[in-house]
């Protein structure tokens, strides 16, 4: 029969005397049933091809809530999971979108400016150089300051 412990020892075990039941992580796309020594063999073949242990950060996390939560499902830790890192890290804008980025109807050119120098610091595919932002921050200008904001940049 298979355990339905995870693949890695949690870190509580050795803190806490009587340890909880850790939530399932056996993938769901493996039969759980008795298994034959060629279907085992075929399975740690599989795993042994793609494993997937956590590490750093996600470890000491999937501890903690294996330890605060332990009847939680594998969807709600999940959910926690992508709650917790989704949002650790600042997303890096394309260039595509600093292209995209348009002059608002009422918005001044020199806020304008501002905010396209603001976004453009974060592009990391490829340092742009002052006059390929100078041609985005042209193209993007409404039309009825267009005249006006060729003339400043002159």
């Amino acid at each position: 029969m298979v355990s339905s412990r995870p693949i890695f020892k949690p870190l509580y075990q050795f803190y806490n005397p009587q340890p909880r039941e850790a939530p399932s992580m056996a993938p769901t796309y493996l039969p759980l049933h008795q298994q034959t020594p060629l279907n085992l063999a075929d399975q740690l073949a599989t795993l042994g091809s793609n494993p997937w242990r956590p590490t750093g950060d996600a470890i000491t996390w999937y501890n903690e809530f294996v330890r605060d939560y332990p009847k939680a499902s594998s969807r709600e830790m999940f959910k926690r999971f992508i709650a917790h890192f989704g949002t650790k890290k600042p997303q890096s804008i394309t260039v595509g979108e600093l292209v995209s980025l348009k002059q608002g109807p009422d918005e001044p050119f020199t806020d304008f400016v501002d905010r396209f120098n603001d976004v453009a610091s974060k592009v990391k595919e490829c340092p742009l150089l002052d006059h390929a932002k100078t041609n985005m921050i042209l193209e993007n200008v409404n039309n009825e300051r267009r005249s006006s904001a060729m003339a400043l940049s002159l």
